[in-house]
């Protein structure tokens, strides 16, 4: 698709981080707040899981596709950008799967 929607695939990975820090949340028995913030999940993580979370730099950059994206004007990222986002996604979201499999 041309031009590729960055905006969507940046949300897409935002949501996938979020939900993967919702997971770990329930996991440790706390009802994940109704947020989209990922600094605010990654402090909240940090504190009642057992998980090793690092990834403040994947939370930094992931965190604006939560609402900007629907505002394209207010976001600008390329292509290159949105890949970086989509491997730190991907990267975190596997750490947190295998952790909860306990693999």
């Amino acid at each position: 698709m041309e031009p590729k929607p960055v905006e969507i695939i940046g949300f897409h990975a935002q949501q996938a981080v979020e939900k993967c820090m919702k997971a770990l949340l329930v996991r440790a028995e706390i009802n994940p707040p109704k947020t989209h913030d990922l600094l605010y999940l990654h402090r909240l993580c940090a504190e009642n899981s057992d998980f090793p979370i690092e990834h403040t730099e994947a939370c930094s950059r992931l965190n604006p596709y939560a609402v900007e994206h629907r505002y394209p004007a207010r976001l600008s990222v390329n292509e290159t950008e949105v890949l970086v986002d989509v491997n730190l996604s991907g990267a975190f979201c596997n750490e947190v799967v295998a952790h909860i499999r306990g693999t």
